[in-house]
C-alpha cells in the first residue's frame, strides 16, 4: 500500500481510532465498530472539520499506535480513541481526546449506556468535545441528525454485525456470508434500515462491476431494498448510497448525483459516496469533474481498505480522457493492491492493446478470464453490460474504443 500522503494539519484536523472492545468477547467488537462510525461521522458533519474515514482509521485496529507519528502521517492535529465494555446489561464507554503533536491528553470522559441508547451517546461524545476542540458552533446539537430508533434490538444487533463484516470488502464482494445476518434480521423486523440497505447492495454490487448473471432481476431486487430502507429511515446515509447506486444502474445519473449529495450532507467523510459520485460523472461524460470526486475520496482515506476500488476509478476518468499511459499506471497501482478485481484487469487488458503492447494485453486478458468473478468473458457478454451504463455520447464513445480494445486483446467474439 501507498505511504499516506504527508500534509500540514488543519485546524479541526483529527481521526478516529477504533474504539476497543474490553468485553473479553471478540463477538462484540461490532459494537466498539458502530460507536467509532457515529462518532466519526458526527464529527465530520461539523462545519469547516476535516476528519480521516472510518475505513482508513480501522486499518491500524488492533496495533499499537504512536499518536504522533500518527499525526504526522495523516495530516491531523487531534486523535479520539476509546474503548467499549459490557457490563452487567449496560455498556461502559470511555473516550480521550490526544494532541497529535505533544501526545498530550486533552480531555478524558465515561459514558454508560445499552444497545438501544448507542446514537445518543455518540452524539453526547461530541457535545463533551466541543469544549476541548473549540467547537465554534451556535449549537453543537446542530452536529445531529434525527435517526429513526430500532424496533426491535434483536434485529439491529444482527443487522450491526451484517453491516460490520460486509463493510471491507463492500463494492467488491457481494457474495460475503456476513449478509446472512441482514437476512435473519429482516425475519425479526421487515423495517430494519440497516439490513435493508445492505441487502440493496448486495444486489447492485454485481451490476455496478459489470458481472451480473441477471441485470435486470438484481436491479429490481436491490431497488426495493432500498425504496425499503429509505422509507424505514429517511436520515440513514448508507441508504442514499444504495438509493443512488441503483439509479447509476438505471441511467438515471443525475438523479444518483441528487442522492450522493444528500448521503455527503448526512456524512460529510463517507468516501465511498465520491468514488460513486466519480462514476455518476463518468458515465455523464464529465471525467474531469469525476476525478476531483475520487481525489477527494484518496485524500480523506489514504489507508483505504477500497483503495484499489478509487485507484481503479481514477484510471476510468483518464481513460475517458485518452490519458491512456496515466491509466495503465493507475490501473497497475489497483492490481498490485488487489489482483483479483476483473473490470480492472478488462481495463488494462484492452489499453495495453490500444497502446500495442499486445504481448501485456494478452497476458492481462488471460488474467481477466481466468479470475473466478469474471462472468462476461466474450464480446457478446462483455459490450451489452458496458454499454447499458450511459446513453451518454461520450461514454458510448469511449465503451466502443474499450471494447476495440479487447477484441484486439485477444476476447472472443462469442
Amino acid at each position: 500500500m501507498p505511504e499516506p500522503p504527508k500534509v500540514a494539519p488543519e485546524r479541526l484536523s483529527i481521526v478516529v481510532l477504533p474504539f476497543v472492545n474490553l468485553s473479553g468477547d471478540a463477538a462484540k467488537d461490532y459494537i466498539a465498530d458502530v460507536i467509532t462510525d457515529g462518532v466519526t461521522t458526527n464529527l465530520s458533519r461539523i462545519a469547516n472539520s476535516f476528519v480521516i474515514a472510518r475505513s482508513t482509521a480501522f486499518t491500524y485496529k488492533g496495533k499499537p499506535v504512536d499518536v504522533r507519528q500518527l499525526g504526522r502521517d495523516l495530516g491531523v492535529r487531534y486523535v479520539l480513541e476509546g474503548s467499549a465494555q459490557l457490563v452487567g446489561r449496560l455498556f461502559r464507554v470511555s473516550a480521550q481526546l490526544i494532541d497529535a503533536e505533544s501526545g498530550k491528553h486533552l480531555w478524558t470522559d465515561q459514558f454508560d449506556t445499552n444497545l438501544s441508547n448507542l446514537l445518543e451517546m455518540q452524539d453526547e461524545i461530541i457535545k463533551r468535545l466541543a469544549g476541548p476542540l473549540e467547537l465554534r458552533m451556535i449549537d453543537v446539537d446542530a452536529a445531529r441528525i434525527a435517526r429513526t430508533p430500532p424496533a426491535n434490538l434483536h434485529a439491529q444487533d444482527l443487522a450491526l454485525q451484517c453491516m460490520a463484516g460486509v463493510f471491507p470488502t463492500l463494492m467488491i464482494e457481494a457474495n460475503h456470508p456476513a449478509f446472512g445476518f441482514c437476512e435473519r434480521a429482516l425475519q425479526l423486523d421487515e423495517r430494519n434500515a440497516i439490513a435493508l440497505t445492505f441487502l440493496s447492495l448486495k444486489y447492485i454490487t454485481p451490476v455496478l462491476a459489470m458481472q451480473s448473471a441477471d441485470r435486470q432481476a438484481d436491479i429490481r431486487q436491490a431497488e426495493e431494498f432500498a425504496a425499503r430502507a429509505l422509507v424505514a429511515d429517511p436520515n440513514f446515509y448508507w441508504a442514499h448510497l444504495a438509493s443512488a447506486a441503483v439509479l447509476i444502474s438505471q441511467k438515471r445519473h443525475e438523479e444518483a448525483i441528487v442522492e450522493l449529495e444528500q448521503t455527503l450532507a448526512l456524512n460529510p467523510g463517507f468516501t465511498t459516496a465520491y468514488a460513486l459520485l466519480c462514476e455518476a460523472n463518468n458515465y455523464l461524460g464529465r471525467p474531469e469533474m469525476g476525478m476531483e470526486y475520487v481525489d477527494k475520496a484518496i485524500r480523506l482515506s489514504p489507508r483505504d481498505p477500497l483503495l484499489s476500488w478509487y485507484y481503479g476509478e481514477k484510471a476510468w476518468a483518464l481513460l475517458m480522457q485518452q490519458k491512456d499511459d496515466l491509466a495503465i499506471e493507475w490501473l497497475r497501482r489497483t492490481l498490485k493492491i488487489k489482483p483479483d478485481i476483473p473490470v480492472q484487469y478488462a481495463l488494462l487488458a484492452s489499453t495495453l492493446a490500444l497502446t500495442g503492447r499486445q504481448a501485456e494485453a494478452s497476458e492481462a486478458l488471460k488474467r481477466y478470464l481466468s479470475l473466478k468473478a469474471t462472468t462476461s468473458k466474450t464480446i457478446a457478454e462483455f459490450r451489452p453490460q458496458h454499454r447499458a451504463a450511459s446513453d451518454n455520447p461520450k461514454w458510448l464513445a469511449y465503451s466502443d474504443r474499450l471494447v476495440e480494445g479487447l477484441r484486439k486483446a485477444g476476447m472472443p467474439e462469442e
